[in-house]
């Protein structure tokens, strides 16, 4: 994560490559490879002047296995960048092909449940989704219901 949130003005990181937004995740072990690709939008998005829409497309070029967890991973940064935006991470999700709106989704719901640690919130949020992915999101917020239990 650090790798990816460097200030290449400031602090150079040999670790990362305008040319390749993935590097170094393809090297990486596969123990540590989705966590790669879950953050590699970071470095995208700070090499695009936070293109969303195309950052989507890009994650579809992770190599298999992996479109997912970038998907997730662009979508928390999104999320992350426009916590009072919900419809606009949405519209981000829908952007890409049909396999990522899922993943989308959780990622936005992931970032949201962390910042208002409220699974409440979360689902007040999934309100304000369209109806074909207030399920797929109310799914994501049942699922980290675990990290609210004493």
């Amino acid at each position: 994560m650090e790798n990816f949130n460097t200030d290449q003005k400031l602090h150079p990181s040999r670790y990362l490559n305008p040319d390749n937004p993935f590097y170094p995740c393809a090297s990486q072990p596969t123990f540590y490879k989705a966590i790669c690709y879950f953050y590699a939008p970071i470095y995208f998005l700070s090499l695009r002047n936070d293109d969303y829409v195309g950052a989507m497309r890009w994650c579809q070029s992770a190599p298999k296995g992996y479109p997912s967890a970038c998907t997730d991973g662009l979508a928390t940064r999104i999320m992350k960048q426009n916590i009072n935006n919900p419809k606009l991470v949405e519209q981000v999700c829908v952007s890409g092909v049909k396999k990522q709106v899922n993943p989308c989704i959780d990622g936005m719901v992931s970032y949201y449940v962390v910042n208002f640690n409220s699974a409440s919130s979360a689902r007040n949020m999934c309100q304000k989704l369209a109806p074909e992915h207030r399920g797929q999101c109310l799914r994501s917020v049942n699922a980290r219901l675990s990290l609210f239990v004493n």
